[in-house]
């Protein structure tokens, strides 16, 4: 019993470490930011991109020794209407954000909307690229997490919960397990986020799979990237003044 259901614990010992030493170095990296200034933020990057990848195939390890394959976690194409209803949401999804990206290069009014609505999400100062140095590594860390925080939080989190409850079950948990990873970014940052985390979560199950979600979620991020480097004066100029 223990063996069958050691990706579930693995997953919540997973879970815990994230809502407590992730806040935790969070913190710290935020201090050392505020103390270093901005050419920290390429430690920060560097400091995600060398532990998310260990802890997804660590995962991924301990999924595959409990004798179990991947395409229980995601790791297929997905069949049937589900699939189809994800994968149109991912295409869809990536093309708008990628028009978006582009659309804040060439239009200062789509640049000041953006600015505003960027500066109304949350915290941002963690993550935020200084300069085109730190605007190309962020591209780095986007493709990153779109790719492991979906093995994590989608396939491994659902697809261990799922164990031991029915899917949407686990979904919903899985849901506020990824929103509540993300409180660094504080209570509004938390809540910008919701949407899309939704998105996800459903499009995962519905599909049985993380693909389209992988690919929502690079466009997605890489996008934010993009948008956070083009729209760098305008959200410094309304934060200087809010009126």
């Amino acid at each position: 019993m223990f063996a069958d259901l050691f990706p579930l614990y693995f997953m919540l010992a997973f879970s815990v470490a994230m809502l407590t030493l992730g806040t935790w170095r969070e913190r710290v990296h935020l201090r050392r930011l505020r103390e270093q200034g901005p050419d920290y933020r390429m430690r920060i990057y560097r400091d995600f991109l060398v532990t998310i990848w260990p802890a997804a195939l660590l995962g991924i390890a301990v999924w595959l020794a409990s004798g179990r394959d991947l395409a229980a976690i995601g790791f297929s194409l997905g069949e049937g209407l589900g699939a189809g209803i994800a994968w149109g949401a991912a295409l869809g999804g990536a093309s708008y954000n990628f028009y978006l990206a582009r659309g804040v290069r060439v239009s200062q009014e789509m640049r000041d909307a953006i600015a505003a609505q960027l500066m109304r999400g949350g915290a941002l100062e963690l993550l935020d690229p200084a300069d085109a140095r730190q605007a190309n590594r962020f591209q780095a860390v986007a493709v990153t997490a779109g790719i492991t925080e979906e093995i994590l939080f989608r396939g491994l989190l659902i697809g261990s919960l799922a164990l031991v409850m029915p899917i949407w079950a686990a979904g919903v948990i899985g849901l506020a397990i990824f929103i509540l990873a993300h409180a660094y970014q504080g209570a509004r940052g938390m809540l910008s986020i919701v949407p899309i985390s939704t998105i996800l979560t459903l499009m995962f199950v519905l599909s049985d799979s993380i693909m389209p979600g992988i690919i929502l979620h690079i466009a997605v991020d890489m996008a934010a990237g993009v948008m956070l480097w083009n729209t760098t004066r305008e959200r410094a100029a309304l934060a200087a003044n809010p009126a």
